[in-house]
């Protein structure tokens, strides 16, 4: 028996009160909506409903099959408008190719991208803008007095909001290190133990008590420096450091 495909589409007219939209769509292979595909054999359908919009809701849908629009001017309207996937936790958004938002936990959303590091920026005009990210390094500590990131992690006209660290591999011969800058030796954090899996969160340049080049602010790009407090007689120790910064970049007119 051939199953029937069935598309009922109702559209809210002017001056029909409480009028809502609707697609309930039963497929058993794929129906093609203008502007756009709907693709995928599918387990069950759900129905959403909008007072004010249109929605659409494929209950179960097999990993690999799901809904795509194409064209420069999709608009999706509601209130409220949700994108959700299948998986709660597990579910994900992909913006663009690469950044996704995900839920981490209940009322805790994320944004990632596998393991890299995330930027995100808020506009104003004529291109000045507030970028928040995080720059991160894994740096093996040297056998010398102190070791620099390779990288630039504090940023220029930035504000650092923290520096997170984890030992990875044991620093030998030291017991603990600090972490701060060529300026200033524990700006960020001290007393860290050297320990494999040690932890800290670098807040001390957040005290309101500390010197100006102490400080949060950062005006010039600049290296992290790790700093233990004796000489480590072999380059095997190893730590993961994260910026985390809000800079600022000035309007282009």
């Amino acid at each position: 028996m051939r199953r029937l495909l069935c598309l009922i589409v109702l559209l809210a007219l002017p001056g029909l009160a409480g009028a809502q939209n609707f697609i309930r769509y039963y497929p058993s292979g794929g129906l093609a909506l203008t502007g756009g595909t709907l693709t995928g054999s599918v387990a069950s359908i759900a129905e959403i409903d909008s007072a004010v919009g249109f929605g659409v809701s494929i209950a179960t849908p097999p990993a690999s099959q799901g809904m795509t629009w194409t064209g420069s001017g999709t608009i999706l309207r509601g209130s409220p408008i949700y994108l959700q996937g299948v998986g709660g936790a597990a579910s994900y958004i992909v913006l663009g190719s690469a950044t996704m938002l995900s839920e981490d936990a209940a009322n805790t959303s994320a944004q990632k991208n596998a393991n890299a590091d995330q930027f995100s920026r808020l506009y104003g005009a004529n291109g000045g803008y507030w970028e928040r990210g995080v720059n991160s390094e894994l740096l093996t500590i040297a056998a010398a007095a102190t070791t620099d990131t390779t990288g630039n992690l504090l940023p220029a006209n930035a504000i650092i909001e923290a520096v997170v660290v984890r030992v990875t591999t044991i620093i030998p011969t030291a017991a603990t290190f600090t972490v701060g800058d060529a300026t200033t030796a524990a700006r960020f954090a001290t007393g860290v133990s050297v320990a494999a899996d040690t932890t800290a969160v670098g807040l001390l340049h957040r005290n309101p008590d500390v010197a100006a080049a102490a400080g949060p602010v950062q005006t010039t790009a600049a290296k992290i420096r790790i700093t233990p407090n004796a000489q480590p007689a072999a380059a095997t120790g190893v730590v993961r450091i994260e910026v985390f910064f809000s800079r600022f970049v000035a309007p282009t007119s």
